[in-house]
């Protein structure tokens, strides 16, 4: 008997009533640990879909937060060429990070094409932000537009 027993994202978590029973007079499990204590089961094979997409789920969140980190910088990085008067476009910097996704990619059999234009827009951010920045007084600090 599988019974549905929480939901995570588009994930259910499908589990026996045994361990359902043992999880209510437990009541120290959340549906995150349900779920990561069962991932590989086979129950959770039940529902392969589910599992696949629980997993892109957890990887989206991380790269959302890596592109955030990597804006955090971005925003330190301007602010040091604005104290130095540095310009903001460094054209040959530009490039070696393109280049630099580009082999990793091919190294990982991603698409470089695809990766070198996921990079040109987290540029093209960045150097939105660091113009923001480089061109505001310092009394009016630049922040990130919510998206």
């Amino acid at each position: 008997m599988a019974v549905k027993l929480c939901f995570s994202g588009a994930r259910p978590a499908i589990l026996k009533a045994a361990t359902i029973l043992e999880l209510v007079k437990s009541d120290s499990h959340t549906c995150e640990d349900i779920l990561e204590e069962n991932e590989g089961s086979e129950v959770m094979q039940e529902n392969p879909l589910g599992t696949y997409r629980g997993q892109l789920d957890r990887l989206d969140v991380q790269i959302v937060d890596l592109i955030s980190q990597r804006l955090a910088i971005c925003e330190k990085v301007a602010r040091f060429k604005k104290a130095e008067g540095i310009p903001m476009m460094q054209p040959d910097r530009v490039d070696i990070v393109k280049q630099r996704a580009a082999d990793k990619a091919r190294a990982h059999g991603v698409d470089e094409r695809f990766i070198k234009e996921l990079y040109t827009l987290m540029i093209e951010e960045a150097c939105r932000l660091e113009d923001a920045i480089i061109e505001s007084h310092p009394e009016e600090p630049a922040e990130r537009e919510a998206s």
